[in-house]
């Protein structure tokens, strides 16, 4: 966790409400998996002000593993709805590039794991 600072959690956190807010409806999954991550980051309502750009919150992010969980974080609010469309996949492909993190494989893993992931990366 250590290299994952506080900011860092805020951006990972409001670029997922974001990501989830992208398809006009929040749905229950995306819902928990918000709550989940807002809770254990302790990032609190008040620090998710604004409507920035996902790819303009990424390059505020402070160490390669922040830039990893904030592309974990998106992918598990992607697969939420279980369907990931043609633009879902081109933009996370373009945001793993421009992270330089490795791609995630938004087939592979379902939004469980994706979840998993990112909440083992936190503090407890």
């Amino acid at each position: 966790m250590s290299e994952i600072n506080h900011q860092d959690l805020i951006i990972i956190t409001h670029a997922a409400l974001l990501m989830a807010k992208k398809d006009q409806h929040v749905d229950q999954k995306e819902k928990d998996f918000l709550k989940k991550l807002m809770l254990k980051a302790e990032v609190h309502p008040h620090e998710l002000a604004g409507n920035m750009d996902i790819r303009e919150l990424a390059k505020k992010l402070s160490s390669k593993l922040a830039k990893q969980v904030f592309l974990l974080a998106l992918a598990a609010v992607a697969r939420a709805d279980l369907r990931i469309d043609a633009r879902e996949q081109a933009f996370f492909k373009q945001l793993a590039y421009n992270l330089k993190v490795g791609e995630v494989d938004l087939e592979r893993h379902s939004q469980v794991v994706l979840e998993k992931m990112v909440l083992d990366h936190l503090k407890d």
